[in-house]
């Protein structure tokens, strides 16, 4: 993603609740529309590491053996 701009009262802020699924494909679109350029964006969660996929999560592991799985 590009870097966000830094923050200055003319400067337009997203502020993004929650860091789930929904939340990284928002933040997606938004840098695909190049606004990550153009605006500060803030994420606020508790989550303390990056968003992943957790519906895929089960697939991932499936039919593996703690011994097997990454």
């Amino acid at each position: 993603m590009t870097a966000t701009p830094e923050a200055t009262e003319a400067t337009p802020t997203i502020v993004l609740v929650g860091h789930g699924m929904v939340g990284q494909r928002f933040l997606e679109a938004l840098a695909e529309r190049g606004l990550t350029a153009t605006h500060r964006v803030v994420v606020l969660c508790e989550e303390p590491r990056p968003a992943y996929d957790r519906v895929a999560l089960t697939s991932y592991f499936s039919g593996k053996t703690p011994r097997t799985s990454p």
